[in-house]
């Protein structure tokens, strides 16, 4: 009986692992579906203000090796 107990302890904590991976799992989903949101919005925006050439001077420094994050403001 002890055996039977111990085994429905184990499967019960697989399960409870598994529950809290697919909790995780979900909100890494949620996550980036929240950044992609503001990304897209942000590039409409910016595509408004400034006009659709903005995303092909984007893509020229992109072709170019050039990382955006090498331009940083100093603080």
């Amino acid at each position: 009986t002890d055996a039977g107990r111990d085994g429905k302890m184990a499967s019960l904590c697989k399960r409870q692992q598994c529950t809290i991976e697919r909790r995780g799992f979900r909100q890494e989903l949620d996550s980036w579906r929240h950044k992609l949101i503001h990304c897209v919005g942000f590039e409409s925006i910016l595509e408004g203000l400034f006009g659709p050439g903005l995303f092909k001077d984007i893509t020229f420094f992109q072709v170019c090796g050039v990382s955006f994050n090498e331009y940083t403001v100093p603080k």
